[in-house]
C-alpha cells in the first residue's frame, strides 16, 4: 500500500529520495489503500485495497468514478459501471474481433440490437424482447419469436426441422405453403404422417389411435382405433358441410374404390358399390329396399300350354316377366347368382284336368333337390280347372338352376297349363 501528495517539499537530499520514492511507490500501486488520498487530482486513479476495486478521479476532482473490479481469489479482471460503443453497422459492428472484423455485435436502431457475421445480419432482439432470425441474405427475419405470446412465428417459406438423432435425416417437419400449414413426420427418412390446414392429410403406416396409447386391430391390420373413456361412447363421425351434401366412409382396394357407406341429404343410409351403384338403403322409417338383390316374378300370360302330353315330365314355360331384378331369369329358368337360401314359389293353373289320370305332380326342381306337389284327380268327373302351389325355402349354391316342370301319369293329353297370371314363378334371395 502505497500513498502520497505528490508534492516534493524543499529538504535535504536523504528526505528528498525518501519523498520521490514514495510518490513513485504511490503511482506504481495506483494509490492504492484502505481509504481514499488525502490528496486528489482530475483523473487520478485509487486501488481501494479494503473492496478491491479500481477508482478514476473526475475532470473536476470532486468525485471517484468506479472502473472495476478485481477477484483477487480468482485473479479476475470484473468490469464496472457503463460500456458505450457506438452505434456500429453490419459490415462494420459496434464490438467486434481483431482477427474477423465483420463479425460482432451493433446497434440497428432504437432499442434494437443485432448480431452479425460476415457483414450479414442473423438476429435481432427489439424492444419489447421479439427475436428475429435472418435468412441467408440477412434481409428478412423469417424465424421470430414474440416474447409478448411466447411463440414462435415462421413466414415466407421458413420451416422447422427436427432431425434424427442418428442421421442427417428429417424426424420432424413444420413448414407453410401459399395456403395453409403442415406437419410432417419420417421415419429413416420416409415420410409416414403429413397433417395439413385444408389440404390432404395421411398416416403411412402403423395404427392410429384415439383415447388410447396402444391402438391394436389385430395381427396384419392397419388402420384407427378408437376406445371410450368409461361411460362415454367411441364414436366416427362423417359429417358434410351442407344438407344438400353426402357424408361417407370410402372402401378401396389398392387405390381403387369398391364401396361407400353414404347418408344423403333425406336421412338415407345407402351403400353404394365402386361410387355409382346403389346396393341397399335403409330409409329414415327403417325401411330396407335392395334394388340389386336378386328377386324375380315371371307368368303365363300370352303363353298357354295345351294337351300338355301324358307320362312326360314337362319344362313348364313363361312367356311374361314381370320384374327380374340382377337378371337372374332366362329361357324359363332360375339361375342362383350367390350361395344362399332362396324363397321359391309356384302356381299353375290348369284347365281340363282328366279324372282317369293316376296322378299329377308339379315340381319345383333345382340342382340340390326336388320339391314337388302331387294330386290324385279321381272326382269322378273331369275337373275344369285346378291349381298347384308350392311354396319352398330352398337352398341353393352360386350357379345352381330351378325349373318349373309338370306330369300327367296317365290318361288323355287334354289338360291345359293356363296361359295367365295365375300360373306363375317367383323368387328372391333371403339370405
Amino acid at each position: 500500500m502505497s500513498q502520497n501528495d505528490f508534492t516534493i517539499a524543499n529538504q535535504g537530499f536523504p528526505a528528498f529520495r525518501a519523498d520521490l520514492n514514495s510518490a513513485l511507490q504511490a503511482l506504481a500501486s495506483n494509490n492504492s489503500g484502505t481509504t481514499e488520498p488525502s490528496t486528489t487530482f482530475a483523473n487520478m486513479w485509487w486501488y481501494d485495497s479494503t473492496n478491491n476495486i479500481m477508482y478514476i478521479r473526475n475532470e473536476n476532482s470532486d468525485a471517484w468514478i468506479k472502473f472495476a473490479e478485481l477477484d483477487q481469489t480468482n485473479d479476475k479482471f470484473v468490469l464496472s459501471g457503463t460500456l458505450q460503443l457506438d452505434d456500429g453497422t453490419a459490415s462494420a459492428p459496434a464490438l467486434t474481433f481483431n482477427s474477423d472484423t465483420n463479425m460482432g455485435i451493433y446497434r440497428g436502431g432504437t432499442d434494437i440490437l443485432k448480431f452479425v457475421t460476415a457483414g450479414t445480419d442473423r438476429l435481432e432482439i427489439d424492444a419489447v424482447g421479439d427475436v428475429g432470425f435472418y435468412d441467408s441474405t440477412g434481409t428478412t427475419a423469417k424465424m421470430t419469436w414474440l416474447s409478448s405470446s411466447e411463440i414462435f412465428n415462421l413466414t415466407d417459406g421458413a420451416e422447422l426441422r427436427v432431425r434424427e438423432t442418428d442421421s442427417s435425416n428429417d424426424a420432424v417437419r413444420i413448414a407453410s405453403d401459399v395456403n395453409e400449414g403442415f406437419v410432417q413426420l419420417y421415419e429413416d427418412g420416409v415420410q409416414t404422417v403429413q397433417i395439413r390446414g385444408t389440404g390432404s392429410s395421411f398416416f403411412n403406416g402403423g395404427n392410429v389411435g384415439i383415447g388410447t396409447n396402444s391402438p391394436n386391430l389385430g395381427s396384419d391390420s392397419i388402420g384407427l382405433h378408437i376406445k371410450s373413456a368409461s361411460g362415454d361412447y367411441g364414436v366416427l363421425k362423417v359429417d358434410s358441410s351442407t344438407t344438400s351434401e353426402e357424408g361417407w366412409v370410402q372402401f378401396s382396394n389398392n387405390g381403387v374404390d369398391k364401396f361407400r357407406i353414404a347418408s344423403d341429404s333425406s336421412t338415407n343410409l345407402k351403400f353404394i358399390h365402386s361410387g355409382v351403384a346403389e346396393r341397399m338403403r335403409i330409409d329414415s322409417a327403417g325401411h330396407v329396399t335392395m334394388p340389386y338383390q336378386s328377386a324375380f316374378m315371371v307368368n303365363k300370360v300370352g303363353d298357354e300350354q295345351t294337351n300338355v302330353p301324358v307320362a312326360t315330365l314337362t319344362v313348364v314355360t313363361f312367356g311374361t316377366e314381370v320384374f327380374d331384378q340382377n337378371n337372374d331369369f332366362s329361357s324359363n329358368t332360375f339361375t342362383a347368382p350367390v350361395t344362399g337360401k332362396y324363397e321359391l314359389n309356384c302356381g299353375l293353373y290348369l284347365n281340363q284336368v282328366d279324372s282317369a289320370s293316376t296322378y299329377y305332380y308339379v315340381q319345383i326342381v333345382t340342382s340340390n333337390r326336388t320339391y314337388q306337389n302331387l294330386f290324385d284327380p279321381d272326382f269322378g268327373q273331369d275337373a275344369a280347372f285346378w291349381t298347384f302351389n308350392i311354396p319352398v325355402l330352398a337352398d341353393m349354391d352360386a350357379g345352381d338352376t330351378a325349373q318349373i316342370k309338370f306330369f300327367q301319369h296317365t290318361g288323355t293329353a287334354q289338360t291345359d297349363i293356363n296361359g295367365s297370371a295365375g300360373s306363375y314363378f317367383s323368387g328372391y334371395l333371403v339370405a
